[in-house]
C-alpha cells in the first residue's frame, strides 16, 4: 500500500512539473515588425536613390547606345570589312 501512495505521489510530481516546462509557441508580424524599426525609413530612402540612380544610367547607357547603332547604320556602306566587325 506505501509502495501504491508513493508510486502515485511520484506519477503526479512528473505529471505536474511537465505541464511547468511545456512549451509556449506564439506568431509574429514580421513585416509590421519591420516597417515600424526607425531605420526602415532612412533604408528606403536610400534604396528609392539608389533605383533612380541606376535608372537614370541604364537611361544613359541607352541613348549612347542608340547614337552608336544609328551611326553605324548611317556610315555601314563606307566602313572596311574590318573596322565594321569591330564596330
Amino acid at each position: 500500500m506505501k509502495k501504491l501512495i508513493k508510486l502515485t505521489l511520484v506519477v503526479a510530481l512528473v505529471l505536474g512539473s511537465s505541464s511547468l516546462f511545456a512549451q509556449k509557441l506564439g506568431r509574429i508580424n514580421l513585416e509590421e515588425i519591420i516597417t515600424l524599426m526607425p531605420e526602415y525609413k532612412e533604408m528606403m530612402t536610400n534604396m528609392e536613390a539608389y533605383s533612380k540612380d541606376l535608372r537614370d544610367n541604364l537611361e544613359t547607357i541607352q541613348v549612347e547606345l542608340n547614337t552608336k547603332y544609328n551611326d553605324f547604320q548611317k556610315n555601314n556602306a563606307t566602313y572596311s570589312e574590318v573596322t565594321r566587325q569591330l564596330k
